[in-house]
Order: structure tokens, then sequence, then C-alpha cells
């Protein structure tokens, strides 16, 4: 069967129960996430009416809509109850109506959880690279540092060793396969670098000075 990667952000009460749980069938927490997701929303039985109905009309979003989704967040006062509710389940127990008010809130993170994990498939097949859509979670700290990302200083001589013999002479097959290798390696570190600046400008930093670390004011 074929398997994709899809990275989540859990609220802290859902990773602790994750937690609990891989502990007691002592499996890793990402096992553990897995099998919960396998047996919520197994292939042979359909989604509810909800979740389904909220990500059939997916495939018609154009790639710029697919990444807002992709990026669709509980708001944080949601974040909130969903932890208060858990704690105090766990200390005292709910009433009738905070379970039900509980068992909303879980519904409406597993949505949210629902179009995040379709939306990075969807783009995943339309060829987009989502370890750089990843970087959104980076925080400041990581993001300046992987704006100063470069390649090795070996791997960069090497890369120029072989470009000047291919002018000179050409080059024989592993010779032409290394090449493509550093070339990938290359490409992949300019995208992370200019993906980086994207996203720090964003966040209101001057990034035309990568060495600097202060916020425009």
């Amino acid at each position: 069967m074929t398997t994709q990667m899809v990275t989540l952000d859990l609220p802290e009460p859902i990773y602790l129960r994750l937690r609990e749980r891989a502990a007691q069938m002592r499996r890793t927490i990402e096992e553990e996430a897995r099998e919960t997701l396998v047996s919520a929303v197994s292939e042979q039985d359909a989604l509810p009416d909800d979740l389904e109905a909220a990500i059939a009309p997916m495939t018609l979003l154009s790639d710029a809509e697919l990444w807002q989704a992709g990026r669709v967040q509980l708001p944080d006062d949601v974040v909130a109850q969903i932890e208060a509710l858990h704690f105090k389940r766990q200390n005292q127990g709910l009433t009738d109506d905070e379970a039900a008010t509980a068992a909303a809130l879980v519904r409406q993170y597993e949505r949210a959880m629902l179009i995040r994990a379709q939306a990075a498939a969807l783009l995943k097949q339309r060829g987009h690279d989502m370890a750089l859509a990843q970087m959104t979670y980076l925080n400041d700290a990581a993001l300046w540092q992987a704006a100063r990302t470069t390649m090795v200083e070996a791997q960069r001589e090497r890369m120029e060793e072989l470009n000047a013999k291919q002018q000179r002479e050409g080059l024989i097959k592993t010779e032409e396969e290394e090449v493509q290798s550093l070339l990938t390696l290359y490409r992949g570190t300019i995208l992370v670098r200019a993906q980086a600046a994207v996203l720090l400008k964003q966040r209101g930093y001057d990034v035309s000075d990568p060495l600097q670390f202060a916020p425009r004011v």
C-alpha cells in the first residue's frame, strides 16, 4: 500500500493522550497516531457526511487555495477550551454538558486536521514540495538558520571541478550522475533559502541582510 507522510500540529491534550496510549501499547507515538487515524478513517468505511462534505470539493480548489487550506488552524480560544476541558476531565470529571461540548470541539479539531491533510495530499499529487510547506511552522530563529543554509564546501568544490571537466573533455556516466545529484542538492538549498526569506519577510523582518536578526520597526 502506498503511504503519504503528513505533519500535524496537535493540541497538547491530544498529544498527551496519544503518548499515554502509546506507552500502554508499547508503541512509538508515531505508530499510535497512525493506528488511531487508520481506525478512525478506515479504507472500508466512508467518512461521516459532514467530513466528506468538507473535503469533497477540495479537488476543485486552486493551488493557492489549497495552500491556504493547508494552514487552517483552530482559533486560540477553541484550543484553550479543549485543553481546559481535558485537564478538568483528568482531575475531576466533566458534567454531561461539558462532555458534549468537549466532543463537539474534538469533532471540530478532527475536521480541521482532515482538511489540512487533504490539502497536503492534493498539493503533493500536483507536484509541490511539501517539505517547503512545513517551514511555515518553524520559529524565527530556525528560519534565519535556514536562510543561511549553504552547501558543504567539499560538495561545492566538487561540483565546480566536475563542471570544469565537463567543459574541457566531458564526463563519464558516473560523473554525470554525480553532477546531477549535486545540482539537485544545490537547487534544494536555494529553494530552502528563498522560502525562509519569504516567510521571514512576511513576519516583518528585513531580509536584505541575512546576517541581521532584527524585526523591522
